[in-house]
């Protein structure tokens, strides 16, 4: 509450009136990039028919009053592929935020879409509204594409192919994130955080004579 008193001689008025409290709703992805209601676009990039990928939203409130209502839902498109993983809070202080976060796991092959809509007490942007969009693809053509990276052609591109003779196909490097597009391998070691081979393709390496 707020008041102001002006004086006139003998006589002294006074007014009162309340701040107007306003929520605002903002949303950010990633953290610290603000998206525009009804023109965001965000992409879960390309992924195998089987596989899941997720993105992690932020929910601001840089307005004066509360943000309540938050509630995170999909509509059209896709939506049945699409889930919301972990919630966020319902209601948010000024100044205040929260996140939630978004997993598609897609059913079909394809480009898979839909609409995020973020619900609160925003005047003017409820919901709001963003574009979630992803690519599916069989696990062959995702292989197919790593192997074109690597700048392998013909019968060396081919999964069951050593091309460099070290002992290890191309599809069990594909499998331990290794890279097909030299010669070697590592052993996978338990909390290293590095790519390698199982024990199982490291024996095949060295009955094939492969140096480490």
């Amino acid at each position: 509450m707020s008041s102001t008193v002006i004086s006139t001689g003998a006589y002294q008025l006074v007014s009162s009136w309340a701040a107007t409290l306003v929520p605002e709703i903002s949303v950010e992805y990633p953290s610290g990039t603000n998206l525009v209601s009804g023109v965001a676009i965000v992409e879960f990039g390309t992924l195998a028919l089987g596989a899941d990928v997720t993105r992690t939203f932020t929910v601001r409130n840089p307005g004066t009053g509360p943000l309540t209502g938050i509630a995170p839902s999909f509509m059209g498109g896709n939506a049945a592929d699409f889930a919301v993983t972990s919630s966020p809070a319902s209601s948010v202080v000024a100044g205040g935020f929260t996140s939630f976060t978004v997993r598609l796991a897609p059913s079909v092959i394809g480009r898979r879409a839909t609409t995020l809509r973020v619900a609160s007490n925003d005047a003017n942007e409820n919901p709001f509204e963003i574009w979630l969009t992803g690519e599916v693809t069989p696990p062959r053509q995702l292989f197919d594409g790593v192997a074109a990276s690597s700048r392998l052609t013909g019968s060396n591109a081919l999964p069951a192919a050593v091309p460099y003779g070290d002992g290890v196909k191309n599809l069990i490097k594909y499998a331990f994130n290794m890279s097909l597009g030299s010669s070697g391998y590592r052993t996978l070691s338990a909390g290293t955080g590095t790519s390698g081979c199982h024990q199982s393709c490291s024996k095949e390496a060295e009955l094939h004579g492969s140096s480490r």
